[in-house]
């Protein structure tokens, strides 16, 4: 299925319209995309023995272009992430909308990291491949998914 806009443009351009369903069609999409690559669950405790942080960058300074990034460059921590998302879940209605986005980013660029190893990308001590299998055979139970 396809979300289409209404809005009428000339042949090969593209409004600068972003339309809240047809992103939730794309995310939708790409999840399910990682769903078949990794199943539906990931067993990340292998992937913290790995690395738990990563580099974030404050999505003010992102939008910035005055600014020098490399001034503001934090540290995000995936086992937060996952502890917010735990929250988000948990508390739907207590969510703050940019902080909300800041985890879940987070967890969209580990999904990111996950599938694309890159040319001399380090590696954990004795691995061969970019990263432990971090598939789990026997998923958990999650409580939020039916």
């Amino acid at each position: 299925m396809r979300v289409r806009s209404n809005v009428t443009q000339p042949p090969g351009t593209r409004p600068h319209i972003l339309d809240l369903e047809q992103l939730r069609f794309a995310l939708n999409s790409v999840v399910d995309l990682a769903a078949a690559r990794f199943g539906t669950t990931i067993d990340v405790d292998q992937v913290l023995e790995y690395n738990d942080y990563y580099w974030q960058l404050p999505t003010d300074i992102a939008y910035a272009m005055h600014a020098d990034p490399g001034l503001y460059v934090n540290v995000g921590q995936i086992s937060d992430d996952l502890e917010e998302l735990a929250e988000m879940l948990d508390e739907p209605d207590e969510q703050v909308l940019w902080h909300s986005l800041e985890h879940l980013t987070g967890l969209l660029r580990l999904l990111a990291f996950l599938e694309n190893p890159r040319p001399g990308r380090e590696r954990p001590p004795g691995q061969v491949s970019p990263l432990p299998d971090i598939t789990d055979p026997k998923p958990a139970h999650n409580p939020h998914v039916p």
